[in-house]
């Protein structure tokens, strides 16, 4: 990876004590990541010094680190570590993200320039990860941009528009807008929160047709209680969805039964 202290674009990324992981995350950046970055903004949220040893020894000049003793929580930490952004475009990333191919901040950055109504752009798959997992996101209009293309991300939910902290880039300014992202609330709802304030401020997600991150963190978190609640949360979303699934294929299927049964 690239550094150069003329771009528009910082990387900030939370960490908590997941080490391994981490030194895998960055080494996907910086194998993949093909735009030059002014600065690297890491949080650490367990205190550990220990964190330097997962940066790559290129990276260590152009990387701020940001040991939070005592612990803040990850909606402290990201508020914390925005304040020291300097430039227009952050990219967005958490600790446990494998990277595999290039050109995703390029793309990523053409689709906010494109429409200023995007809020962030979602580098997952659609069809083998985002969809089963958050099967109340569909695919909205395509939008092609010479050698790519990139999907409207819609949703079902009354809540979940689109605002994730996952990978991707954003404007530094629509961070201003509703900062700081910390409430006083649980944190199991606060993402929530903010994506229906977005949202009702016509912002939406996009997602690129070509993925370029996957999850494996899976089976890795450090729970706390308030992340069981957020589990909750989105359990309960998937289960409803999954049932509105199950009960159209019922009726569907009986309409079908009942069409048969009346030509013959």
């Amino acid at each position: 990876m690239k550094f150069d202290k003329e771009s528009d674009v910082t990387i900030v990324l939370t960490s908590c004590k997941r080490f391994k992981l981490l030194k895998k995350t960055l080494e996907s950046i910086d194998r993949f990541n093909t735009y030059p970055v002014r600065e690297v903004i890491i949080t650490e949220d367990s205190g550990d010094e220990r964190v330097w040893e997962a940066i790559p020894q290129h990276w260590k000049d152009f990387t701020r680190v940001i040991i939070n003793e005592p612990k803040l929580g990850q909606i402290k930490s990201i508020d914390l570590a925005y304040s020291f952004v300097n430039t227009p475009y952050i990219f967005h990333c958490e600790d446990d993200w494998n990277f595999y191919r290039i050109n995703f901040i390029e793309e990523s950055k053409r689709v906010l320039e494109n429409n200023s109504k995007i809020l962030q752009v979602w580098l997952r798959n659609f069809q083998n990860d985002v969809h089963k997992r958050y099967p109340f996101h569909y695919l909205g209009d395509k939008y092609s941009l010479d050698d790519f293309s990139y999907f409207i991300l819609g949703s079902n939910d009354d809540t979940w528009k689109g605002f994730s902290f996952n990978p991707g880039l954003r404007r530094k300014k629509d961070y201003m807008i509703i900062q700081p992202y910390y409430r006083n609330i649980d944190s199991s709802i606060t993402e929530a929160n903010i994506s229906k304030q977005y949202h009702q401020m016509g912002m939406s997600a996009a997602i690129l047709e070509n993925s370029a991150v996957e999850h494996m963190g899976w089976g890795h978190h450090i729970k706390t209680s308030e992340d069981f609640k957020l589990l909750k949360i989105k359990n309960k979303i998937k289960i409803r969805y999954s049932l509105y699934g199950f009960l159209l294929g019922i009726i569907s299927f009986g309409i079908f039964e009942y069409f048969l049964n009346w030509i013959n």
